[in-house]
């Protein structure tokens, strides 16, 4: 009895270690198609995955791509968490069928997910509730966060467009950006909130703070290396954090059928510039033959890849929104051009 129950439990384990190991292979397998099918495509258009000289050989794996297409919108979005540990990168798109509105967020987490996951999740609503307001969204988000002890050591940046009818009004808190784009040719951006630079290392040593550089490091105010971001008030509550503020700055962009947004996190801004983004973005779509939805998925993956080519060490994000449909009569070449509001 024991011998016989002996032998046929070795029968089974037998057999389900071949299960597994027939089941891996083929996981393996199907795993390695689907890498060597995007090589490909990426290949197709021209495009030429080689891993940084000296680094192992690494796989290229967009973690989510996707598009959407409506009446007046054609939106594609790339995303890959890269070499980092967790994905803290959040995209928000809301269109409607019909509906010449739109709205388009970026969101850029560090420190945890926590803060991202919380404007990601209560931004539509709390804009609602603001009236649209940009500026009054960001501050009831900063508060909310406030307000939310298990968010306070973390944060996030946060690139927003709203376009409606033929205005794109533009929100950009840290260094996460937005390229206006008409063609090959960058007609805006957003500035990055550095803490070296001019205008935010003023802004600090007014407020009493002060920007610490050490040798073979960015820049840094209370440990970020951004200058402005929703939350982490852990570190804003601190002596070291004085300066850190959460105010957007906002812009007011005329646009025109065809223009093309781009919001991305500052995995693609680290290593590629505006010009360089707006020249590729061209000839990708020229060497596809097309500007619709897909073909803008396609862009965002090409984004991403050349980040990753060119030693991107962070999370990857990258929507591009090209306005399909202008309902009201479009402006003339003196009006199309960018317009910045104060705050």
């Amino acid at each position: 009895m024991t011998f016989k129950y002996s032998f046929n439990y070795l029968i089974l384990l037998a057999l389900f270690s071949a299960s597994a190991l027939t089941a891996a292979q083929e996981s393996e397998s199907n795993k390695r198609k689907h890498e060597e099918s995007f090589e490909s495509e990426l290949e197709r258009y021209g495009i030429q995955w080689h891993s940084p000289e000296g680094s192992k050989k690494q796989k290229l794996q967009i973690s989510a791509a996707r598009h959407i297409a409506t009446s007046h919108f054609d939106i594609g979005i790339a995303q890959d968490q890269h070499i980092r540990d967790h994905m803290e990168d959040r995209t928000l798109s809301d269109v409607e069928a019909g509906d010449s509105n739109g709205l388009f967020c970026v969101f850029d987490g560090h420190g945890g997910s926590k803060s991202v996951d919380h404007v990601y999740e209560n931004f539509q609503k709390t804009f609602e509730h603001a009236e649209n307001c940009l500026p009054l969204t960001f501050q009831k988000l900063d508060f909310s966060l406030m307000n939310h002890a298990e968010t306070h050591r973390s944060g996030t940046t946060a690139v927003v467009a709203y376009v409606k009818g033929a205005t794109a009004t533009i929100a950009n808190t840290g260094d996460s950006r937005i390229v206006f784009l008409r063609g090959n040719q960058v007609i805006d951006s957003t500035v990055d909130h550095k803490p070296d630079s001019e205008k935010e290392s003023s802004r600090i040593k007014d407020a009493g703070g002060f920007v610490h550089t050490a040798d073979g490091d960015d820049p840094r105010v209370g440990g970020l290396s951004c200058s402005r971001a929703l939350g982490d008030w852990q570190i804003r509550n601190h002596p070291i954090g004085v300066g850190i503020i959460a105010a957007p700055d906002i812009k007011e962009w005329a646009l025109q059928k065809n223009d093309m947004l781009v919001l991305a996190s500052d995995g693609i801004w680290d290593v590629m510039k505006n010009d360089e983004v707006a020249q590729g973005v061209d000839s990708f779509l020229i060497k596809h033959g097309s500007i619709d939805a897909p073909a803008l998925e396609k862009t965002a993956q090409w984004l991403l890849a050349q980040a990753i080519e060119k030693g991107s060490q962070d999370n990857l994000t990258a929507m591009l929104v090209r306005i399909k449909k202008i309902d009201k009569e479009e402006p003339s070449s003196q009006e199309s051009l960018p317009k910045t509001q104060p705050l």
